[in-house]
């Protein structure tokens, strides 16, 4: 059970450098330095799936990892959403052995982490018609549902087009095998990762 202790975040109550760490497995790891104040003895720590303030995580019935304060102690954890971030709040133990937890409202977040997936990609191309050249590509995704993303980007490479980028809408097409692409002679089609992307989506091509 926490009561938030209200009034009583400042310098010495306070949980710094947060810190998170995710390997190639989806696992993370996350360190922190723990409050000065030294009643605060303990740190709950929430995984979340969106960024609320801790009136909120409470009124929801997150379940915390409660860690008490001792050499090289760190959260540990395998991502198992496709988005979340973790939070961290020192707290002391009451007497009923419920905890008092500091209501930090800044500096105790890391990032969000994006669980790693894989988009896999086979490309088959054919003549538009017999006698033309042009041709057409037919691009399979799988994986396009599990992406926290909008919209994926491709690119027409080989001909005029290629500095043009066009979009796959996510949403809309997470469930469908494939796409029908008009080419010009010499274009090929790839895909193409924002910065963002590339941390956590790999893709597989497939012939």
């Amino acid at each position: 059970m926490y009561v938030i202790r209200e009034g009583g975040c400042n310098e010495n109550t306070m949980v710094t450098e947060v810190v998170g760490v995710e390997d190639e497995e989806n696992k993370v790891f996350v360190t922190w330095t723990w409050p000065k104040l030294a009643e605060l003895e303990f740190c709950v720590v929430f995984v979340l799936e969106e960024d609320i303030p801790l009136e909120e995580i409470l009124r929801r019935g997150y379940s915390g990892a409660v860690y008490e304060e001792e050499f090289g102690v760190r959260h540990t954890m395998e991502l198992m959403r496709p988005c979340q971030m973790v939070k961290i709040f020192a707290a002391k133990r009451l007497p009923n052995r419920n905890f008092e937890i500091v209501n930090q409202t800044s500096k105790n977040s890391t990032d969000f982490f994006y669980r790693k997936v894989q988009l896999i990609c086979s490309m088959h191309y054919v003549k538009e018609s017999l006698f033309s050249s042009k041709r057409l590509a037919t691009m399979q995704l799988q994986g396009l549902s599990d992406l926290q993303e909008k919209y994926i980007l491709y690119r027409c490479v080989g001909g005029s087009r290629a500095k043009f980028v066009y979009p796959i809408d996510v949403q809309k097409f997470g469930n469908q095998a494939s796409f029908i692409i008009p080419l010009e002679k010499g274009e090929e089609v790839v895909l193409e990762l924002t910065e963002a992307q590339r941390k956590y989506i790999t893709i597989i091509i497939r012939k």
